[in-house]
């Protein structure tokens, strides 16, 4: 019975609102990558340390060839990362192609052990990034 109590406390501990993923996706004008709905904790760390954002990795972009392009490769995009407001933003040192694919990654948010996780033993062996294709 303990254990059972003990079980139902930690998973009430680790609920779904803590847990929400980001929000990646192409600004308006798609001169940026956005990176929204940041915990708490995060946006503390991110706002703590602002000067620091373009040494921290935070995000991946990465542009994918075509589906029918068999010569192109992966090209890492460069860029500058802004924290305004509780979004952090992604510009990129040349502008995003129309009509190209990218590849985003970030951690912001990332958990190695979500509540419901752990009590259906889905447990991996590395926290894995928030990840999304975006096409402009």
């Amino acid at each position: 019975m303990k254990y059972l109590a003990a079980m139902a406390l930690f998973a009430a501990s680790c609920g779904q609102s803590n847990n929400k993923p980001v929000y990646l996706g192409f600004s308006a004008d798609s001169s940026a990558i956005i990176v929204k709905d940041i915990d708490r904790n995060g946006l503390y760390q991110l706002q703590r340390d602002s000067l620091l954002l373009d040494s921290m990795n935070l995000i991946d972009v990465v542009e994918t060839p075509g589906e029918n392009d068999s010569v192109a490769v992966e090209k890492t995009v460069s860029g500058r990362v802004k924290l305004r407001g509780d979004s952090l933003f992604f510009f990129p040192d040349t502008p995003f192609a129309a009509g190209k694919t990218y590849l985003v990654q970030t951690f912001i948010n990332a958990r190695f052990a979500a509540g419901t996780d752990v009590l259906k033993a889905k447990l991996g062996t590395r926290v894995k990034p928030v990840s999304v294709t975006l096409t402009r």
